[in-house]
């Protein structure tokens, strides 16, 4: 019974926000109708023309919300609103609700509250999807370059120590060192050669990169 009763509003959310994009998408296309012959207001989807038909709109007494651009939904895109069904159901629901203005403007509200929940849900899965794909295997193979530098450091402290000196023979201790040593040549070769390509590439993207 829970997953029928979560399904059902899931289903009821769906269809009112779809209502609302209908009614609200009708309330662009009716009085663009008016607007055709002005080029400026000409394109519904272009940024000018928004702007253009919600001061036209308010100048009619009829006020149609615009969000700021390009915060748009998804069903107010150019491959659905040029869809002729889709204009035409639009319009309907539009003056379906002409009797109904407080209805009408919560339906508006719900449209725009909607949208702004598609875009932060879009947000929501990029930044899902880098921190998955790029950004979080970024910082697991900082922690683990920074967890094997830390062990290394201890490492070469405690061999040595006093104590490392005392416990590990004369002749390991030595192999150990020619270890270190090795080591610290090739990161530090490395460090070289990373620094050398940095500074020939920075120049030609622009950037005046050196390091200290």
């Amino acid at each position: 019974m829970p997953g029928f009763w979560s399904g059902f509003v899931l289903s009821v959310i769906t269809a009112w926000c779809l209502l609302s994009h209908l009614t609200l998408l009708g309330c662009y296309e009716h009085h663009d109708a008016h607007l055709d012959d002005d080029p400026y207001t000409h394109s519904s989807s272009s940024r000018r023309g928004r702007g253009a038909r919600a001061r036209a709109n308010a100048d009619s007494g009829v006020v149609c919300p615009v969000l700021p651009w390009p915060i748009q939904s998804v069903f107010h895109t150019d491959f659905i609103t040029e869809l002729p069904e889709v204009t035409r159901s639009a319009l309907s629901m539009y003056h379906l609700f002409e009797g109904l203005p407080k209805l009408r403007a919560f339906l508006f509200f719900s449209s725009l509250l909607s949208t702004v929940a598609e875009w932060i849900l879009a947000l929501y899965l990029v930044w899902w999807v880098l921190w998955r794909v790029l950004i979080g295997p970024i910082v697991g193979l900082v922690k683990l370059i920074l967890v094997a530098v830390v062990a290394y450091k201890l490492l070469q402290v405690g061999i040595h120590s006093k104590l490392g000196e005392r416990m590990v023979p004369a002749n390991i201790l030595e192999q150990v060192d020619e270890l270190f040593h090795w080591v610290d040549f090739s990161i530090t070769h490395l460090w070289g050669v990373v620094r050398q390509n940095v500074e020939l590439i920075a120049p030609q993207m622009g950037f005046v990169y050196r390091f200290g």
